[in-house]
């Protein structure tokens, strides 16, 4: 019973940490673009 509670709330922090994730880099990526930075990182 305990068990099968904790396990549901470990998946549901790691669907929600997973979605902020998601979130942090496509963030970054737009950014990333916004300021033409990609290809800096990209050039030796």
């Amino acid at each position: 019973e305990v068990h099968q509670i904790l396990k549901d709330r470990l998946t549901l922090y790691e669907k929600q940490f997973n979605n902020i994730l998601r979130n942090e880099l496509s963030t970054f990526d737009s950014l990333m673009k916004t300021h033409n930075l990609t290809g800096i990182i990209t050039e030796d």
